[in-house]
């Protein structure tokens, strides 16, 4: 067992020395990302002069989840753990448009604190969310049910002597860590987005703020469908 933990460890910070010199700027922009994410949430968090209301709460306890949930993603993603990754991004997008709902549709803030679940398909269906979100949230549960394919990630075939192999130590793989660290960085602009838009009627955001928001949009990835494309190169069949 000691050797098991201690090969895996390795591994690990030999994918995230690997994830950190071969994918640097987007790492380092997603690490920006989520920086200026918490210092929006933290000057909300210690803003004791304004009176927000029940839904707004919800908000941003869904947020404070959804930032911690990035960082686990982040450091699962440095160090390797794709499949682990996926399952988590699946709940930051349920968190994200949840949060969107319960902006939109405020009388529905005390429903959730009392416990009942909303369900990611009606927040979509009441959304009108696009199909490649869907989709994509579709293939993500993949990784989270516990059915034969998302368990197959871990199955390697030689098709050469048609061995089968199963991968249960972390190995670094770039055609695998780029676009998910693209398409979480597009999701984490989206929850910042929401969080930004939800409280700047506070004029608690300064215009710094605000221009930093900007250049961080301008500073994304370009693709006219990202989701479409990133699932693509992740081979996902959408």
């Amino acid at each position: 067992m000691e050797l098991f933990i201690q090969e895996v460890s390795q591994l690990e910070n030999y994918c995230e020395h690997q994830t950190r010199s071969r994918l640097k700027s987007n790492l380092n922009f997603l690490e920006e990302i989520l920086n200026f994410y918490y210092n929006l949430l933290q000057k909300q968090i210690d803003d004791k002069t304004i009176d927000i209301k029940l839904h707004e709460l919800a908000v941003i306890i869904i947020h404070v989840k959804i930032i911690k949930t990035l960082n686990c993603n982040l450091n699962l993603l440095k160090k390797g753990h794709y499949s682990e990754f996926r399952s988590l991004l699946r709940n930051v997008i349920e968190l994200t448009f949840l949060s969107q709902y319960l902006m939109t549709n405020p009388e529905k803030a005390e429903i959730w604190f009392n416990g009942e679940q909303i369900g990611y398909g009606h927040v979509a269906e009441t959304l009108n969310l696009p199909t490649e979100i869907g989709e994509i949230y579709g293939k993500l549960c993949d990784y989270t049910h516990p059915n034969f394919r998302g368990a197959s990630g871990n199955i390697i075939l030689d098709k050469k002597s048609e061995d089968i192999n199963f991968l249960i130590i972390p190995i670094f793989q770039k055609k695998m860590a780029k676009p998910l660290i693209i398409m979480q960085i597009h999701f984490a602009f989206i929850a910042i987005n929401q969080f930004f838009a939800c409280f700047e009627t506070y004029n608690n955001f300064n215009k710094d703020y605000e221009k930093q928001l900007k250049r961080i949009k301008n500073k994304l990835p370009k693709q006219e469908n990202f989701l479409t494309q990133y699932c693509r190169e992740l081979r996902i069949d959408i």
